[in-house]
């Protein structure tokens, strides 16, 4: 008898074990990329979708978030209020996330979203991956379409978008979810942890690195939340979070400023930026970073837009 010859039970042993392993495999991932159908949130689009209706629906990106108190919004503006936000946000993406609100069925009476030039530039991109766990699988399939337009679109990017991101927090989510929540009110800032402000030299040390446009997909993704707003009889507002003065000093920040709000106010938006604001956005004590308010400048701007959407 050969000793060198496999046995064909060892064969068949080896070939089940695999197929077993690549099936508990992407029935992971399977489970992961359904998680905002298996998993309640208390932040994120799964929230907003359990809301089934919010009066006042604020969109945007982290320096809106780090701009609101959620408790004094809560206290003190009428009706249910409720913050959308994630890190890097672009047009592209909240049309991704109104969109898929709209699509479950959600009334949402105000649109407040955030003006904010600095993301109208550039090309498709996810800064922060919590999104992928807040949306369908739908909106997943076309995010990564624009995603893998991309020039350095490729397998590892991909690997990384349906696989590995968000695996861990899939893996601890009954551990991790109630402390990550502790950290949001509403979905936007508790207002409990004290933010220092800067001095003057500390931010006008800070670079400031814009790029100059307008891009189409970024234009077309407003003109499409615009067009689910009013075929949703939803009121859209913009309002921006302004930033540290240094910001508009910069051409191409300044030459982005002017292009949004034009095509805001071409498109009959009500825009709301820092030239109808009182807010001093030239005070260093209400700044974090150039773009990032402190405690300070959170109450102070959270107040304004409090007394202004009231009236």
């Amino acid at each position: 008898m050969n000793e060198n010859k496999t046995p064909k039970n060892t064969i068949l042993k080896t070939t089940v074990t695999i197929i077993i392993a690549f099936v508990i495999f992407f029935a992971i991932v399977a489970l992961k990329l359904n998680s905002s159908r298996l998993f309640s949130s208390k932040v994120g689009v799964t929230a907003v979708k359990n809301m089934k209706e919010v009066d006042t629906l604020f969109v945007g990106a982290s320096s809106f978030r780090k701009g609101l108190n959620m408790h004094t919004i809560d206290d003190s503006l009428n009706g249910s209020s409720y913050m959308l936000t994630y890190n890097g946000n672009q047009p592209m993406n909240m049309d991704l996330e109104i969109k898929e609100l709209f699509n479950s069925g959600v009334k949402i009476n105000t649109l407040v979203m955030e003006f904010d030039p600095g993301m109208i530039s550039s090309g498709p991109d996810l800064s922060d991956k919590r999104l992928l766990w807040d949306i369908g699988f739908k909106s997943q399939y076309d995010l990564w379409k624009l995603l893998s337009t991309r020039e350095d679109a490729d397998f590892f990017m991909c690997y990384d978008y349906w696989v590995s991101s968000n695996i861990d927090y899939f893996a601890t989510y009954f551990i991790s979810a109630p402390v990550i929540a502790k950290r949001y009110y509403l979905g936007g800032n508790t207002g409990e942890d004290d933010v220092k402000g800067l001095s003057a030299d500390e931010l006008d040390a800070l670079d400031v690195i814009e790029a100059p446009g307008f891009s189409d997909l970024q234009k077309s993704s407003l003109q499409d939340i615009i067009n689910l707003c009013k075929a949703n009889n939803t009121k859209l507002i913009c309002i921006e979070s302004p930033n540290y003065k240094k910001m508009y000093e910069d051409l191409n920040y300044a030459e982005k400023t002017s292009l949004l709000k034009e095509f805001l106010l071409e498109n009959d938006i009500e825009t709301i930026t820092k030239d109808e604001l009182s807010f001093d956005y030239t005070n260093p004590a209400y700044y974090s970073d150039l773009s990032h308010m402190s405690s300070e400048g959170m109450n102070v701007y959270t107040k304004e837009i409090i007394d202004l959407l009231n009236r």
